[in-house]
């Protein structure tokens, strides 16, 4: 089994949330704000490897280990549509990195 991570940008939680804000079915109710799907960690790692100075290294874990939510709820209820898949975060911060304009605020 691969293990996987749920990642989230921010930009999907501030539209997530301004979806909740302007609902009145979410009166009360909790949501999962995460991102489109969940990324393998190897699929990270190699991606941030590939697009940077940092090394891989394939290590092979004796355990499963990986987070369990969904954002179905905020879909079906909020209609919740995340944009931004690990690869784009990584996109992001690589243009940042470069100095590229992006459309987040930089702190």
């Amino acid at each position: 089994m691969v293990s996987r991570v749920v990642v989230t940008d921010v930009r999907d939680v501030v539209a997530g949330t301004l979806l909740a804000l302007e609902s009145d079915t979410a009166i009360g109710e909790a949501f999962n704000m995460v991102g489109p799907v969940p990324v393998a960690y190897t699929a990270a790692a190699r991606l941030i490897a590939d697009n940077t100075d940092r090394p891989y290294i394939d290590v092979k874990m004796p355990f499963y280990w990986g987070p369990h939510v969904s954002n179905e709820k905020a879909r079906s209820m909020l209609g919740y549509k995340p944009q931004y898949s690990f690869d784009r975060m990584v996109e992001t911060a690589l243009a940042f990195k470069r100095g590229d304009t992006i459309d987040q605020i930089p702190n």
